[in-house]
């Protein structure tokens, strides 16, 4: 549990970073997590780690990165891909969820072959 909130707290502090104002409340619900992780409710935290919230539409937390810097969009979605990767790792992921990572994954592959940029 200490990965998944020691990503949790990487990806709040990003998102302050960035604006705090325009993440508000991406930042709270990432902060409640971690609120539930300290209380050791982690049916909770699971069952929040694969809401609509989380990877859902406009206002979700992975929909964060419009409006960011190439650069930025480049580590927020690494962070988000570590999240995932936890989530797999502990057998947690759900079908919303894995279909973000696919879609990371894909942009990944596609900066890493195309020199860092999307085609």
């Amino acid at each position: 549990m200490d990965n998944l909130k020691a990503v949790i707290l990487k990806i709040i502090n990003f998102l302050v970073e960035v604006d705090s104002g325009a993440y508000f409340e991406q930042t709270n619900y990432l902060n409640d997590l971690l609120a539930l992780i300290e209380e050791k409710n982690y049916d909770l935290v699971y069952s929040k780690l694969n809401s609509i919230e989380m990877w859902g539409g406009a206002g979700s937390i992975w929909e964060s990165e419009y409006g960011m810097s190439k650069d930025q969009r480049d580590f927020f979605e690494d962070l988000l891909l570590i999240l995932l990767n936890e989530l797999t790792l502990r057998s947690k992921m759900s079908n919303s969820s894995e279909g973000v990572r696919k879609i990371l994954l894909k942009f990944k592959g596609q900066r890493n072959s195309n020199g860092g940029a999307l085609k």
